[in-house]
């Protein structure tokens, strides 16, 4: 009887060690085929670097495009704007007119802000934009009550 035994429990060993060989070569089967497999994640982890590296292209675009919108939106108009107002600048060609009233003829300095001041380095282009002349002599001699005010 025990030999009839140990050949059972022989038997026995080898089915479990049969079963567990059988889960082990499933296990390497599913490692290195299938979805979730090593090459499988290999090529994703590929995929994942190419499209960073596209992300970062278009961030950068992106942000080209938010600069240049800006510009758009308040780039030359407001700068000339300023120019004009606070510097008293005006383009070549144009002829510059500045009607005061009373209390601005007594004070010249507010009448026109800016006239005598120095151009700002990005306004030294002179194609682009000039310095008041000095007014005329016979500027000086009009009446400032006797022109009229712009409607």
């Amino acid at each position: 009887m025990t030999a009839f035994y140990l050949d059972r429990q022989e038997r026995r060993l080898k089915l479990v060690l049969a079963v567990l060989l059988l889960i082990l070569l499933l296990l390497q089967v599913r490692l290195w085929s299938g979805a979730g497999s090593l090459a499988d994640i290999d090529r994703l982890g590929r995929e994942i670097e190419v499209q960073q590296s596209d992300n970062a292209l278009l961030q950068e675009r992106n942000e080209a495009l938010r600069k240049e919108v800006s510009d758009l939106k308040n780039g030359m108009d407001s700068i000339e704007e300023r120019a004009r107002s606070k510097l008293g600048l005006v383009r070549k060609g144009e002829t510059f007119i500045l009607i005061v009233d009373g209390e601005q003829a007594a004070n010249p300095a507010a009448a026109a802000p800016g006239v005598n001041a120095p151009l700002p380095e990005q306004f030294e282009d002179e194609s682009v934009v000039e310095t008041l002349p000095p007014p005329p002599e016979e500027a000086a001699a009009i009446d400032p009550a006797t022109v009229a005010p712009l409607p």
